[in-house]
């Protein structure tokens, strides 16, 4: 049984936690919401579903496949300014083909490591010179495999 005042700091909190209620609690109707008429008269307090704490960033992410963890890749690298994006391919080697020095494979590692989140150790860097075995790493990563 939750009261008005508890009711109000979950709202306040709801950066950290999502609700499973209806969408009665958000921060536009909070105050709307504790003096209606659910919370006046003879009811004291009201009986919510549970609140559970859920991680809004980090390491989670929607299952992959190995079509969508290729289009995220090519995507990435197409986005780097220092790579022609007509001229990428999966095939494609980041010095002979397009010309890329060591400094630039860095850039482009740690853009893989920021958009699946997680860490490449520097062993496994220096061998992934192509967009596949970019792909390849990530897919064993996460272990799928088609």
């Amino acid at each position: 049984m939750l009261t008005c005042s508890v009711i109000n700091n979950v709202i306040r909190r709801t950066n950290r936690f999502l609700p499973i209620t209806c969408n009665l609690l958000n921060k536009r109707n909070h105050s709307n919401f504790c003096s209606s008429k659910l919370l006046k008269g003879k009811t004291k307090v009201l009986t919510l579903p549970l609140v559970l704490p859920v991680r809004l960033g980090g390491s989670f992410h929607m299952p992959y496949t190995l079509s969508h963890i290729e289009e995220r890749v090519l995507l990435v690298l197409k986005l780097y300014d220092k790579i022609n994006p007509d001229t990428i391919k999966l095939t494609s080697h980041f010095s002979e083909d397009l010309g890329l020095d060591s400094l630039d494979h860095v850039e482009i590692i740690i853009a893989m490591e920021d958009e699946f989140d997680f860490e490449i150790p520097e062993e496994h860097a220096h061998r992934l010179m192509r967009p596949k075995e970019i792909v390849q790493y990530v897919a064993d990563r996460f272990d799928i495999y088609e």
